[in-house]
């Protein structure tokens, strides 16, 4: 048995890891929507910082866990904006793998799909910024009215916006 299926058997026996490392993710994307509503810079940074270990030790648990990636690119890339490092093609590399890992993990996770979007742009890929933001909406459209993460009005219109010539 090579090393990746060692990995999947470990993985995959043992649901605890699982749980834990998905309560860790959820920790950790709290601190992401909790930062977003502090005004303290100091507390922002503190909170984004205590997200990124969260995530980053769920990460360790369950690799596979897209949630975990997110919150890892989440709250690092809302450090790096806070330490003033700008949208620059390093800073964006330095959190793109973890999106597009969420995203390898989960393809219908809106969330994901909306920040890949937000990227391409800032990389100057206006064509795949457009593709993703319609990928979103196609997700969306399929999602039962009760969906939570399912796109609220303010949200679709962003989206529009992005997709007009």
């Amino acid at each position: 048995m090579g090393l990746p299926a060692i990995a999947e058997v470990r993985a995959s026996a043992n649901p605890d890891a699982k749980r834990q490392a998905q309560t860790l993710a959820e920790q950790a994307l709290d601190n992401l929507r909790r930062g977003e509503d502090l005004t303290d810079k100091q507390q922002k940074l503190a909170t984004y910082e205590k997200g990124l270990e969260l995530a980053s030790r769920a990460v360790a648990l369950d690799e596979e866990n897209a949630d975990a990636h997110f919150a890892v690119f989440g709250n690092k890339g809302r450090i790096l904006l806070l330490e003033g490092v700008g949208a620059n093609p390093i800073s964006l590399l330095q959190v793109n793998g973890d999106l597009e890992r969420a995203l390898e993990l989960n393809p219908n996770d809106i969330d994901s799909r909306i920040e890949y979007a937000k990227l391409l742009e800032q990389f100057g890929d206006r064509t795949a910024a457009q593709e993703q933001y319609r990928l979103a909406i196609k997700t969306n459209e399929g999602f039962d009215p009760t969906e939570p993460k399912r796109l609220t009005k303010a949200q679709l219109d962003e989206i529009n916006h992005h997709l007009k010539p």
